[in-house]
C-alpha cells in the first residue's frame, strides 16, 4: 500500500479558489498523483499528477558562494 501525504490547508485553498476542487472535497497526494475526495459523498478522482499543481520549491533558498 503506498503511503498518502497530506496537503496544506493553504495549497487547498488556493485549490479551491482556482476552481480545481469544490468546497466539500480534500486532496491528497499519492504515489505521484494528486487525488480529490469529496467528504460528503465519500467519492474520489485523480486531478492528475502532482507536480502539476502543487509547488513544493517555494522554500527553497539560493545559496551564494
Amino acid at each position: 500500500m503506498e503511503q498518502v501525504k497530506i496537503v496544506n490547508n493553504e495549497t487547498q485553498a488556493e485549490l479551491r479558489s482556482r476552481g480545481l476542487i469544490g468546497e466539500q472535497e480534500v486532496v491528497h497526494v499519492q504515489g505521484d498523483l494528486l487525488i480529490v475526495v469529496n467528504v460528503v459523498e465519500n467519492s474520489r478522482r485523480v486531478l492528475g499528477p502532482a507536480v502539476n499543481f502543487l509547488n513544493e520549491s517555494t522554500n527553497k533558498q539560493i545559496l551564494k558562494g
